[in-house]
């Protein structure tokens, strides 16, 4: 009895130290993506539907992050290298400077040293697409003194390149960035417009 006993308890041992073992060199290649996913490259300019947009003959330089951090212009060419997929509608540098030659779809590959690769899909527009239309912004809205409101506008179609600015009828009241949010400074009224192209959007705010 004691000898089956002492065989049953090594077999219990056994199968959980299995267990262990199987989980701990499983996680092993979660934390191993969660770094190489840390270490990745990453795109900021502006997209369209994870497509960078631009206009014939016109030039965009890449801006990019590696491991979440900026990377200066001046260190892009030592730490990046850049091929086009179609020379003849997109060229690009070894500083990372984009041109579009003629209209058409490429793709950029930004590799790193270490073989670390991300593609960017390219549409080169033959002529400027204006906007035709601005929504998702109310016509008016309430803010207490001292609160933000961030406007966040989508433009129709959304290949335009018109970019979106925005101006106060009175900064006492309330003030708004370049990036559209809205600072409620004290209390009256203020109109906010948000305008891209010819095509315009206001919003009335109150400040209490």
């Amino acid at each position: 009895m004691c000898y089956a006993k002492r065989r049953k308890t090594l077999f219990v041992f056994f199968l959980v130290a299995s267990l262990v073992l199987t989980t701990t060199l499983g996680a092993a290649p979660n934390l191993s993506q969660a770094k190489k996913k840390k270490q990745g490259i990453t795109v900021t300019n502006k997209m369209t539907k994870g497509v960078l947009v631009i206009r014939e003959k016109k030039k965009l330089q890449l801006k990019l992050k590696l491991r979440g951090k900026k990377v200066s212009s001046k260190k892009i060419k030592k730490i990046f290298k850049f091929r086009s997929s179609n020379k003849k509608i997109v060229t690009v540098t070894s500083k990372g400077t984009i041109k579009g030659l003629k209209a058409g779809k490429a793709k950029v590959t930004i590799t790193l040293a270490s073989g670390k690769k991300q593609v960017v899909n390219v549409t080169v527009q033959k002529k400027a697409v204006k906007t035709t239309k601005i929504i998702g912004i109310a016509s008016k809205a309430t803010l207490k003194k001292g609160k933000k409101l961030t406007l966040k506008p989508v433009v129709a179609p959304i290949t335009s390149l018109q970019k979106v600015t925005y101006t106060t009828s009175n900064k006492k009241v309330a003030t708004v960035t370049a990036k559209g949010v809205i600072t409620a400074k004290k209390k009256g009224t203020a109109t906010i417009t948000v305008k891209s192209g010819s095509k315009s959007k206001k919003i009335k705010i109150k400040v209490k």
